[in-house]
C-alpha cells in the first residue's frame, strides 16, 4: 500500500509537478521550433528561385510565400495542436492534485466542491462542460495564434523585396524561428508559450487554491518556492511565510514598499493570482485555520531568518 502523504508533503508533490511540467514544455517547443524550420524551410522555401544567390522578386515567388499558410496550418494541426492539449490536459492533473490536498484539510467540504472548482477552472481556458473548445476562448485563441505565421511571411516577403543572399535569408529566418539555444524563451514558438502557457500553470494553480480555500473558509497559506538568485524582493520578504489571504488580497502596486516593486505590474496586478509577476515560482498553498494558528509565529521567524541567510550567501557568490 503506498504510504498516504501529509498535507505538507502533498504541497511538495504539487510544487514539483508544476516545474517539472513547465520545464517539460520548454524542451518540447525548444524541438518544436526545429521542426517549423525543417518544415518552412528545408522542405518548402528552398523553392523559392534565385539568381546568383540572390532572390528574385518575382510572381512566382511571391506566390510560395502565399503557400505558407498552408504549411504553417498542417504544422499547427501535426505538432503544435497536439502539444496545446497535452498542455490543457496538464492543467487538469494540477485541479486533480489541488482537490487531493484540500481533502485532506475536509475531505466532504473538498468533495462537494470540486465540480464548481473544475468549472471555473475549464471557463477560464475556455472550455465547455463537454470537454469540447469554446470558440473566441484562451484555449481557442492560444491555437489559432497566427504570430509566427506572420513573422515569417515578413521575413520571407523582405528578403525577397531586398534580393537578400539566400544564406542571409536562411539565417535570419532561422534565427527567428529556432532563437539563441543560449537564451531561455527564445524563438518564434517559445515567445508564443510565453504568451499563454508558462504563465498560466502556475495561475491555474492560483486559482485553483484561490477558489478551494474561498470556498472552505480558509483564512491562511504559505507562501513557497524558495529563492534563486534573482529571486525579486516581494518574494524574498514573503517566502515560507504563513500569511493572512484577505490582507495579502488588498495589496496593491502603489501601496508596495519601493524595494518591493520590482517585478510587480504597475496596472492590473491580483496579488493572490499573480504572485510575485511574471515569471514567479512561489505558489500559494492554503492551510487548515488551527495550522496557521498554531504554527505562524515559529514559520514566520524561521522563514525571516532563513531567508536573510539565503540572500547574503547569494551576495558572496
Amino acid at each position: 500500500m503506498a504510504k498516504k502523504l501529509t498535507p505538507l508533503e502533498q504541497i511538495d508533490l504539487r510544487n514539483d509537478y508544476l516545474m517539472k511540467r513547465e520545464e517539460l514544455l520548454r524542451s518540447k517547443v525548444n524541438a518544436m521550433q526545429v521542426k517549423l524550420f525543417d518544415r518552412v524551410f528545408d522542405r518548402y522555401l528552398l523553392a523559392l528561385q534565385d539568381k546568383d544567390g540572390k532572390l528574385l522578386n518575382s510572381i512566382e515567388n511571391r506566390n510560395i510565400i502565399a503557400g505558407l499558410d498552408k504549411v504553417y496550418n498542417q504544422f499547427n494541426k501535426d505538432i503544435n495542436i497536439p502539444i496545446v492539449k497535452t498542455f490543457i490536459g496538464n492543467l487538469n492533473e494540477v485541479h486533480d492534485l489541488n482537490a487531493s490536498y484540500f481533502k485532506t484539510i475536509d475531505k466532504n467540504a473538498a468533495q462537494a466542491k470540486t465540480p464548481e472548482v473544475k468549472a471555473i477552472m475549464d471557463a477560464q481556458l475556455g472550455i465547455k462542460a463537454d470537454g469540447s473548445i469554446k470558440k473566441g476562448g484562451f484555449t481557442d485563441k492560444f491555437i489559432r495564434d497566427e504570430t509566427a505565421l506572420k513573422k515569417i511571411k515578413k521575413i520571407t516577403t523582405q528578403a525577397i523585396s531586398k534580393g537578400e543572399s539566400f544564406t542571409t535569408f536562411k539565417k535570419n529566418l532561422k534565427e527567428y524561428i529556432e532563437g539563441n539555444p543560449k537564451l531561455q524563451e527564445s524563438g518564434s514558438m517559445q515567445l508564443n508559450y510565453r504568451t499563454y502557457a508558462y504563465d498560466t500553470i502556475h495561475k491555474v494553480d492560483a486559482l485553483n487554491q484561490h477558489e478551494y480555500g474561498k470556498k472552505l473558509n480558509l483564512k491562511f497559506f504559505i507562501y513557497k518556492g524558495g529563492l534563486v538568485r534573482d529571486s525579486r524582493n516581494f518574494c524574498i520578504h514573503r517566502n515560507g511565510k504563513i500569511l493572512e489571504a484577505h490582507e495579502f488580497s488588498k495589496l496593491t502596486y502603489n501601496k508596495l514598499p519601493e524595494n518591493q516593486k520590482g517585478g510587480i505590474p504597475a496596472s492590473g496586478w491580483n496579488p493572490l493570482l499573480d504572485r510575485g509577476g511574471y515569471n514567479c515560482r512561489h505558489s500559494i498553498n492554503y492551510v487548515s485555520n488551527s495550522f496557521a494558528a498554531a504554527n505562524m509565529k515559529d514559520y514566520n521567524s524561521t522563514a525571516t531568518q532563513r531567508n536573510l541567510k539565503t540572500v547574503k550567501r547569494f551576495k558572496k557568490k
